[in-house]
């Protein structure tokens, strides 16, 4: 297979597009060195910078995020930075995580600062010297900062954006990336002010900005305050899905995606969308550095079932089939449901799904699932209802179904 995994971003050269995201286990030189044994490509650590005080870590700093059946969702954290100064990062930390590396290792350095592009340059001379691959600018923390103009404060600001951005790759001897948040009211326009200032790439998205559940469960002291948090994990799949698919459809720009990535359909997901590479965190938190061993597998599986097909030969080739509902042609507008009778179970999940929130045009009989094409409106919620994916939606002038 031509070319395998191999990827890059910003000009850098990558072994596999798999990326340790900004977290926890990035918050040490010994934490990227572990994650390089492991075999990912690149790790970014946690977010650096000069002015500890403006970025404390709360407790609890991590919660799980559920939903009403207490199932998790995600995961909500209150971490901002390491322990470590920024300066005592670039006397040592990084130095020993370059070493300890390697040099064909993806060395991303995050660093967030105030809206002083001063500052903001100092900081990227600092980590560039010490060793970083690129430049990571967080300017889409939506928790803990903001309020003090740091993070999305400077994110949803594409004129401050660009001062800033300017001022880091002024200082920079390296490529310079730019993290931002999907959920950006200016999100196309703070990536186009970023771009036209020199930045090389874009990383989005940043966790999103959530509270947690106010369950008995949780064993709350009373007086204990709740602040926001950022919610990261599978959940931020559909925001981040649309976000990348803009900046590089939109803007080509090279693109980096984070946010929900836990299996190779959600890596195969965002390449298809544009994305270069991905960056993982919250999958690796819950399941060890190892998941870098099923990801590499079942990507490489998946490839290798399409002719001739490589990671790079992906990259934004599904891009033509996003549209607007203006646009999309009018056969899309005469769908209906086929069932695989091969995978149904009877098991009837559907029907009353059907019956009360669409059409009513699923039955039974004869011992076989029914459906009323000329009732039926292609509406796709017996697909949401069914638990065995045997209900698939079909052009009515095709001969056979496809997934949707």
């Amino acid at each position: 297979m031509k070319g395998g995994l191999r990827s890059s971003f910003m000009g850098i050269p990558l072994k596999n597009p798999f990326v340790l995201a900004s977290a926890p286990p990035t918050g040490s030189a010994r934490g990227i060195g572990r994650s390089a044994a492991s075999g990912w490509a690149g790790a970014v650590t946690k977010t650096l910078t000069r002015m500890p005080q403006y970025a404390r870590n709360l407790t609890p700093s991590l919660l799980p995020a559920r939903n009403l059946g207490w199932q998790r969702i995600g995961m909500l954290n209150n971490e901002l930075r390491t322990p470590m100064t920024l300066a005592e990062w670039c006397a040592s930390e990084i130095p020993r995580a370059r070493q300890s590396a390697g040099a064909d290792f993806c060395l991303g350095v995050s660093i967030m600062e105030g809206p002083s592009p001063r500052d903001w340059e100092i900081s990227a001379r600092d980590c560039s010297e010490a060793g970083a691959s690129y430049l990571e600018l967080n300017v889409s923390c939506p928790h803990g900062a903001p309020e003090k103009f740091r993070g999305t404060f400077i994110g949803d600001d594409p004129g401050l954006l660009g001062e800033v951005v300017r001022a880091a790759c002024s200082g920079s001897a390296v490529p310079v990336a730019v993290k931002l948040n999907a959920s950006s009211h200016c999100l196309v326009e703070a990536a186009t002010a970023a771009i036209a200032n020199g930045a090389g790439g874009l990383v989005c998205t940043n966790t999103l900005p959530g509270l947690p559940p106010f369950d008995h469960l949780l064993g709350r002291p009373e007086g204990v305050p709740v602040t926001p948090m950022g919610l990261s994990g599978s959940s931020l799949l559909p925001m981040n899905r649309l976000a990348v698919a803009r900046l590089s459809g939109e803007l080509g720009a090279d693109v980096m995606a984070v946010g929900g990535v836990s299996g190779a359909a959600d890596v195969i997901d965002y390449a298809m969308l544009g994305a270069r590479a991905v960056q993982v965190a919250t999958a690796v938190m819950s399941r060890g550095l190892k998941l870098i061993t099923s990801l590499e597998r079942n990507v490489t599986s998946r490839l290798a079932a399409a002719e001739d097909a490589s990671f790079g030969s992906i990259v934004g080739s599904g891009l033509r089939w996003v549209t607007s509902a203006s646009q999309c042609p009018d056969e899309w507008f005469t769908r209906t449901a086929e069932v695989d009778m091969m995978r149904c179970t009877l098991c009837r999940a559907c029907v009353p799904v059907c019956a009360e929130s669409a059409a009513s045009c699923i039955s039974v009989a004869d011992d076989a699932l029914k459906i009323d094409e000329d009732r039926c409106t292609g509406c796709g919620l017996c697909l949401m209802a069914c638990p065995v994916d045997a209900l698939h939606l079909r052009n009515l002038s095709d001969t056979e179904g496809f997934d949707v």
